[in-house]
């Protein structure tokens, strides 16, 4: 018999969403990746995750707005998954898609839509080697496309 335990990366995702659940571990969250921002207030903050209660469709693990002037997302990783970036892609599209339904904007309008921001990362816990920052174009096209999304680690 063996006393090795293993923790299923199902319930490490779980705990991950339900932490930041919390406005107020939100906002310790930024304040992280911004330690030069010393005015953030909670209701700074809007949680804008992507969740798929009812239909199967497109998820993430945590999306917020910051004084509706950045759109962050962020992923929990503790194994490397090398499709990250379209992943992004995919979590980013829908998120101002998202955004300009609740802004009550249309990208078909004739003036430019007002989008927050991006900033993307990845929290990864695991132990294989990667990358700082991840790139779409480096990723899947050897730094040569006219997309371009980078995420920071």
């Amino acid at each position: 018999m063996t006393n090795d335990v293993t923790v299923k990366r199902k319930s490490k995702d779980s705990v991950f969403v339900k932490f930041f659940s919390y406005i107020e571990n939100v906002k310790k969250l930024y304040e992280e990746f911004h330690p030069e921002i010393t005015d953030l207030k909670e209701e700074d903050i809007q949680v804008q995750t992507l969740d798929s209660a009812i239909v199967n469709t497109i998820y993430n693990d945590l999306g917020f707005i910051v004084k509706d002037r950045y759109v962050v997302l962020v992923e929990a990783q503790s194994t490397w998954n090398p499709n990250m970036a379209l992943r992004m892609l995919f979590y980013i599209s829908e998120t101002y898609r998202r955004y300009l339904v609740d802004t009550q904007q249309s990208e078909h309008s004739t003036t430019k839509v007002k989008l927050p921001k991006p900033e993307l990362y990845v929290i990864y816990t695991g132990e294989q080697e990667k990358p700082n920052e991840i790139s779409f174009s480096e990723e899947f096209f050897g730094g040569s496309s006219e997309i371009e999304l980078k995420i920071k680690e």
